[in-house]
């Protein structure tokens, strides 16, 4: 699970959206940024 402008984005096991319904660029885009500054740590 992470958080995207407010809201809770389910994620199963593997890291895949649960509700492909709430996928857009903007957040993917997001989440790939933070996946990033967390490997740089």
């Amino acid at each position: 699970m992470f958080i995207f402008e407010g809201n809770e984005i389910e994620t199963d096991s593997e890291g895949y959206l649960k509700d492909t319904t709430q996928w857009s660029e903007a957040m993917a885009e997001s989440h790939c940024r933070a996946g990033r500054d967390n490997a740089r740590r």
